[in-house]
């Protein structure tokens, strides 16, 4: 517990990464009207490191539409987004 206090992230912090989650979210479920944005992970659980990435997922309900990676890609790299990561391959339901 002590180590998440002096390691974990600020209010400020927390804060930013909120509001950035809450940006993305409107952002690409705005783009893919059936698609919803989760967090996973030690973001999630409040266990992250001052450091720490967000671990996102984007579940399409039906179809998931043609080139949605590049276009993923593109819309984040248009908001200034940097060091991007998609990983294409299927992973686990994040509330499991």
């Amino acid at each position: 517990e002590s180590m998440l206090k002096s390691e974990g992230p600020s209010s400020k912090q927390l804060k930013a990464r909120s509001s950035l989650f809450n940006h993305l979210k409107r952002s690409l479920e705005r783009r893919f009207k059936n698609a919803t944005l989760q967090q996973f992970g030690s973001s999630q659980s409040g266990l992250s490191l001052q450091a720490g990435d967000l671990d996102l997922c984007l579940q399409f309900k039906g179809e998931i539409p043609n080139k949605a990676l590049r276009d993923i890609k593109r819309l984040l790299k248009q908001q200034d987004m940097e060091n991007i990561k998609i990983a294409s391959k299927a992973l686990p339901n994040p509330r499991t």
